[in-house]
């Protein structure tokens, strides 16, 4: 789901950023590439997260935990 949306903000000709736990595909599309969930934060007005399940939500809450000091989820 997550591609299908960045695919269709590129070809509306907008920036789109992304990381991702496992190597994108979405580079060959225009997208541009970060290191860390953070990095893509730093760069970008708004963000969108689109993740599998809760596993893999607290995994990177705890990426920008140690980035930004604070939790990114409140409970």
């Amino acid at each position: 789901m997550g591609k299908a949306m960045a695919l269709n903000l590129l070809r509306h000709g907008f920036s789109v950023i992304v990381w991702n736990r496992t190597l994108s595909k979405l580079v060959e599309s225009g997208a541009f590439v970060e290191e860390t969930p953070a990095a893509v934060i730093k760069k970008c007005k708004y963000t969108i997260d689109m993740l599998s399940d809760p596993s893999a939500t607290l995994s990177i809450n705890d990426l920008l935990y140690e980035s930004h000091g604070q939790s990114a989820i409140e409970a």
